[in-house]
């Protein structure tokens, strides 16, 4: 097994080192069709809504199957729009999979890592090499805002970059302290009723934490999905952050150094609070939507809403969104086109959020940047299929304990660094990865688990050339900034993942 995997470390750095202005894939494709269908789908200077809903995970939302009713308004919108089906994130953390959003990168190769709440840490900002979609369409010519939730989505990481900044008739705003859901919908209607008047298309960007823990909802919301019950511990201390006027949500932090204690009946009503959360935030876009429709906005815009990672409730033994396993990394992906175009298409297929850059640049007839690593999904749009990707994602957010996952239609592989393993899941029978893992260098899952480390080999060569020309700083958060990620449970200390610390660890056999 040793020599398999060398060599296909060693093809994967020949291929880096000789391609010359040959953009190599971030994640190797199963197969490839046989062409493009004939008929262009573009949309050259509409305007560009993308969404982010943090924290949702895609089987909480009804158009992806959820029985609850947590999501009537998505799922009107889904009739008009496109559902990517099997859509994954490059990260199960905010800051790396919004940036892996903005380049089309993966997390190694962007570097950008969520920060955490010890007074004086550093995050790094994203290099200057490292192009984001804001930067692109700017360069084109979109009037670009940005409302976004703060916490690890924030201007010293250099989310801000290509956003015009606060100004009167451009109010972008990163919030450092947390915003709720209707907050942010009030500051984005308030740059929507400008677009009309500009002489330029517009790149609108929001985000939202409402779903994210402590999964704050109005009482009415609560009332209808998460009624009082037997949970003892949960229950009490919700309560006390949701209703108790004046305490802190720093006070979430007592909801998670009890989880050890929680029993069934606390993880149901925990998962209860995150639906009410949804609803409410389905409300508020909602609104949002019928003020963009009275403004005749919807139908010469682009619409994407997405997620940047999903949530756990003790599949896998913990909670929150801090390993890479279906309920983490499975996010929506719904984009309606002007005018509705090819609405109600389901595309089946695996596909990443890195893949949503190029193809809005497809879609907007702009040219994206070299250093993109994912696949424009524009022609599955069009076949309602995706042809054979295979997603990767990363876990850096601690130096000491890196992880990488790699997902086929019929394998998913999960790389360990610290435990030196690599682990296989058989998605066609277990697709939530609920049964006990095998060797994932082994058997079915031995192409795949090669694979996973030829693109690890691949993102580690991309990072190391990038950091050559520029690797990026460090920068310090302000008092408020942390305070923001200690409401949002991030309170270790957590830093950049040493380069090479994947590969020196890839374990061999014999």
């Amino acid at each position: 097994m040793r020599g398999v995997l060398a060599a296909a470390a060693l093809v994967a750095l020949g291929l880096v080192a000789g391609c010359g202005e040959t953009r190599e894939p971030a994640r190797d494709t199963e197969s490839r069709g046989a062409g493009t269908p004939s008929g262009r789908l573009s949309f050259p200077g509409a305007n560009l809504l993308l969404i982010s809903i943090d924290t949702l995970r895609a089987d909480r939302v009804g158009a992806y199957g959820y029985e609850r009713g947590t999501t009537p308004f998505l799922d009107e919108l889904a009739e008009s729009a496109i559902i990517f089906e099997d859509a994954y994130a490059t990260s199960p953390k905010t800051a790396s999979s919004h940036m892996s959003l903005f380049t089309s990168m993966l997390p190694t190769e962007h570097g950008v890592t969520n920060a955490s709440a010890r007074l004086g840490i550093a995050v790094r900002r994203v290099a200057e090499n490292r192009p984001t979609l804001p930067q692109v369409l700017r360069d084109a010519n979109y009037w670009n805002v940005a409302i976004a939730g703060g916490g690890n989505l924030m201007e010293p990481m250099g989310f801000g970059k290509g956003f015009r900044g606060h100004k009167p008739n451009a109010p972008s705003r990163f919030f450092s302290r947390l915003a709720d859901v209707r907050a942010m919908v009030d500051n984005a209607l308030d740059f929507a009723r400008r677009i009309p008047q500009l002489d330029k298309p517009a790149f609108l960007f929001t985000h939202t934490y409402q779903v994210h823990s402590p999964y704050n909802s109005p009482r009415r919301y609560r009332e209808r999905f998460a009624p009082d019950s037997s949970s003892s511990i949960v229950g009490p201390i919700a309560r006390k952050l949701h209703d108790t006027p004046g305490v802190s949500s720093l006070a979430a932090v007592e909801l998670w150094e009890r989880e050890d204690e929680f029993t069934s009946a606390d993880n149901q009503h925990l998962s209860d609070l995150y639906d009410a959360a949804i609803a409410y935030t389905d409300d508020e876009l909602r609104r949002f939507f019928d003020e963009l429709a009275t403004l005749d906005l919807i139908d010469p815009t682009i619409v994407v809403i997405l997620s940047d990672h999903g949530e756990e409730f003790g599949e896998h033994g913990n909670y929150e969104h801090d390993q890479l396993y279906t309920e983490h990394l499975h996010v929506p992906l719904i984009v309606r086109l002007p005018g509705g175009a090819h609405g109600g298409t389901r595309v089946s297929g695996l596909c990443s959020l890195i893949d949503v850059f190029p193809t809005l640049m497809e879609l907007l007839e702009i040219d994206g940047p070299d250093t993109m690593q994912g696949t424009s999904l524009v022609n599955a749009i069009k076949t309602g299929a995706t042809d054979g990707l295979a997603p990767v994602s990363e876990h850096v957010m601690f130096a000491d304990h890196y992880r990488a996952t790699r997902r086929t239609a019929s394998s998913a592989v999960m790389f360990d660094a610290a435990a030196g393993t690599v682990e296989g899941w058989d998605i066609a029978d277990d697709p939530r990865q609920l049964a006990a893992p095998t060797d994932g260098l082994a058997g079915a899952h031995r192409n795949n688990g090669e694979q996973l480390n030829v693109a690890l080999v691949r993102a580690f060569a991309r990072r190391a050339a990038l950091d050559a020309e520029d690797a990026g700083e460090a920068v310090p958060l302000s008092t408020e900034q942390l305070e923001a990620l200690e409401a949002l449970n991030y309170v270790e200390s957590e830093t950049v993942l040493p380069e090479g610390t994947p590969l020196d660890a890839w374990p061999h056999d014999g």
